[in-house]
């Protein structure tokens, strides 16, 4: 799963990408085995590397679906 980040609504270039990689079991129970990753806009680097934190709270929101929102929803 991959989001973009913007700067602001309707910008043509990210600043960043959201990605969520699903794992082995028991890589994080806690969060359904998603490892959350944020990219830099270009994609060649991992600026953050995540079992929980901001991305986790706002997703668990979603366990029933896995902890990926529906596509029709928007993501804060």
């Amino acid at each position: 799963m991959l989001r973009e980040i913007l700067p602001q609504p309707g910008a043509e270039k990210p600043i960043g990408i959201a990605a969520m990689i699903k794992r082995e079991p028991g890589f994080n129970a806690k969060g359904g085995n998603w490892e959350f990753l944020v990219l830099d806009g270009s994609l060649t680097k991992v600026r953050e590397r995540r079992k929980g934190g901001r991305c986790l709270s706002c997703h668990s929101q979603h366990k029933q679906n896995d902890f990926v929102f529906p596509l029709a929803e928007q993501i804060p």
